[in-house]
């Protein structure tokens, strides 16, 4: 991420895990693995990506 030229600002990216972060009550790893950062991705798509840890601990619980 940190030598993609493609990247959104610091500030952008800040404020993107800060509304991911609140929509799906966990840290945003998925983010920064399915290329959030990236300039053409919008925060609201960003937050559209579908955690592994939301998907497993509520939606399927044991």
């Amino acid at each position: 991420m940190l030598r993609d030229e493609d990247r959104k600002s610091i500030a952008r990216i800040a404020g993107d895990l800060v509304k991911v972060s609140a929509r799906w009550r966990c840290l945003p790893f998925h983010y920064f693995r399915y290329g959030g950062y990236r300039r053409e991705v919008s925060s609201e798509r960003a937050c559209s990506y579908l955690p592994e840890s939301a998907l497993f601990h509520r939606l399927l619980p044991a």
